[in-house]
């Protein structure tokens, strides 16, 4: 083949197409090209809502089954109750948001932050085995 790689035909329009690409795998936390095996995959509102009212749901039966918890103490347990409510006034912030369409990102953000505290706080009030 003749000639530089810039110089042949079509070369302005893949660069062009290369850069939408690597604006469209961002959206999607992925990089272009992706690397083999990768996928990528961008959950819908409906299914955002459906994540966020299961986590709700499990939060509040969590929070329920600390009132069982004999061997915890109660400042813990009024503690871990206190964070399980702002977790499903998280989920439920999200859920409400994506069911009626509006942007819900930031909302989302709160909810994975919130998320590995709630994981700490479920570990530490299991009993030991």
């Amino acid at each position: 083949m003749e000639g530089s790689a810039s110089a042949m035909k079509g070369r302005s329009e893949w660069d062009q197409q290369a850069t939408n690409l690597k604006h469209l795998a961002e959206a999607y936390g992925a990089t272009f090209p992706l690397p083999d095996g990768a996928t990528v995959r961008r959950m819908n509102d409906k299914e955002t809502a459906g994540f966020a009212a299961a986590i709700a749901t499990a939060t509040d039966r969590f929070k329920n089954d600390l009132d069982k918890a004999s061997t915890l103490a109660k400042p813990d347990r009024d503690a871990a109750k206190k964070d399980a409510d702002v977790l499903i006034k998280q989920a439920n912030a999200v859920k409400s948001r994506t069911s009626d369409g509006k942007l819900a990102t930031a909302n989302c953000g709160r909810l994975l932050i919130r998320s590995p505290s709630s994981r700490r706080l479920s570990a530490r009030t299991r009993s030991p085995p």
